[in-house]
């Protein structure tokens, strides 16, 4: 009965931590967002 208790409140915490970190539950490989790229033409730059 310990052992059970103590790999319940393990996942537990591992799941507190998990939240904590604040990262994605998922990662994507594409997005359909079309979002205006940040890296600009040569005739925008100064110089």
């Amino acid at each position: 009965m310990l052992m059970f208790s103590l790999g319940l409140l393990g996942s537990y915490v591992a799941r507190i931590y998990d939240e904590i970190k604040a990262r994605p539950h998922y990662l994507l490989n594409r997005s359909n967002s079309r979002l205006p790229s940040m890296v600009g033409n040569e005739s925008d730059r100064e110089g």
